[in-house]
């Protein structure tokens, strides 16, 4: 799993390499966007989860037949979803991006982008659904491979579109769409072709409603986080939009270099969220804890280890991207505030991983909205505009609203009010 995140993580980075090299307008486009796609994407991701988790307590408990319908159960909510995003996305692009107050050469090409990259979304939820059925199974190297073979065949698409074709935006946004379905065809295949996982889908339909509640009651609360989370990015963005094309540039090209260091927290965190599913379906809260807690350290100083490595080549690493010496001038104070946020950061995805796992997701969502809306984005707005300190405003804040939700969610756990919510917990 740590190897597939890299991968995936890397993804973005490369696509705005390949971005920075058609203009740093391209590449602020698609960055003013990208929090409207991770919304997206995330929405899939927790409703993934969500499933996951139930399968897995299911599985965990022995409960064999009825953790496989509920996978069944998640693909079909989860098609369902993907269509929704993608016409909206395809047909409401416009909308958005004239919400967010765009510069007028940014917004033409962030239009571009968002009516094919649209369609990715029926390939990522499709990704989702397998990469939970494979995991709940135990051959995640096979997500891994699927992942490989996305990630080469989108850097070797993106290198045709900018280098041959001249392809544009569009073309970025094809070889994306197009990479992610194949890599999507390669799952079903090692799933049922390789692995000859087969689920009850009768069995699964008969019961689609009380297995849909079970999925909804992680999903939902765990789904409003990040639809909370990229909404607060959508606004940064306006507010970075508002200090010009460069300020977007330079804040597209290190949030983008960053992903890199949550990688190790995201990945234990996914791994966590199936193991400590099958441990609360098992009630053995005490091993849940454990593990949970080494992980955590594992994660904290992997994320620190990088993000320091990655603050020590700061100029190298944004000259990759840009030689306008304004952006350059602004690497190091940027990618320092970047770098003190990912600690923080990967406590809250492991640990709030762990509590949407167990069940106990409304709190932490609550919480983390409360934190955001009514702490974070005011004094975003406050250190930007009236303080002055600019982009230095934006990553402070986020730094602050990481910081804090990070102490809540980890108090939170260990309260250990999560034994009560697991789906089996009312059968004791």
């Amino acid at each position: 799993m740590v190897f597939e995140q890299f991968i995936l993580f890397s993804l973005p980075m490369a696509d705005t390499l390949f971005l920075s090299r058609i203009s740093d307008n391209a590449a602020a486009a698609v960055g003013a966007i990208t929090p409207v796609i991770f919304m997206c994407v995330m929405m899939l991701n927790m409703l993934s989860i969500g499933g996951a988790s139930v399968a897995g307590q299911y599985i965990g408990a022995g409960w064999y037949k009825r953790g496989n319908a509920t996978l069944i159960v998640l693909a079909i909510l989860t098609g369902v979803v993907a269509l929704l995003e993608l016409l909206g996305l395809h047909f409401l692009g416009p909308a958005i991006t004239s919400l967010m107050g765009l510069p007028p050469e940014i917004k033409a090409e962030a239009d571009q982008y968002l009516s094919i990259i649209a369609f990715l979304m029926l390939a990522v939820g499709g990704r989702r659904v397998y990469s939970s059925i494979i995991n709940v199974y135990g051959h995640p190297k096979w997500n891994l491979a699927s992942s490989i073979l996305m990630t080469l065949l989108n850097i070797g698409f993106n290198a045709i579109v900018v280098f041959v074709l001249d392809g544009g935006i569009r073309g970025i946004a094809l070889a994306s769409v197009a990479s992610a379905a194949i890599a999507f065809l390669f799952q079903l295949i090692a799933a049922h072709g390789w692995l000859k996982i087969r689920l009850p889908m009768r069995y699964a339909l008969r019961r689609f409603s009380n297995l849909a509640r079970s999925i909804g009651r992680i999903s939902i609360p765990s789904s409003i986080e990040p639809l909370s989370f990229n909404l607060n990015m959508i606004v940064l963005n306006m507010m970075v939009a508002r200090r010009g094309a460069v300020a977007l540039a330079a804040r597209t090209y290190t949030f983008n270099v960053f992903l890199m260091g949550i990688v190790l927290s995201i990945s234990l965190g996914m791994a966590n969220q199936t193991i400590i599913a099958q441990l609360i379906g098992k009630r053995d809260f005490d091993e849940a804890d454990r593990r949970l807690k080494r992980s955590l350290k594992a994660g904290v100083l992997g994320a620190s280890a990088v993000v320091f490595l990655i603050f020590l080549a700061h100029r190298p690493i944004m000259s990759i991207f840009t030689n306008n010496p304004e952006i350059l001038g602004w690497a190091a104070m940027l990618f320092a505030l970047a770098a003190l946020t990912e600690a923080p950061r990967a406590v809250n995805v492991m640990v709030g991983g762990a509590l949407r796992a167990s069940g106990d997701a409304w709190y932490i969502t609550l919480v983390s909205i409360a934190i955001t809306w009514l702490f974070a984005i005011p004094l975003a707005y406050f250190l930007t505009f009236k303080a002055g300190w600019g982009l230095a405003g934006i990553f402070t804040s986020a730094l602050a609203d990481e910081l804090t939700r990070s102490f809540i969610n980890y108090a939170r756990w260990n309260q250990k009010k999560w034994h009560r919510f697991g789906v089996m917990a009312k059968k004791h």
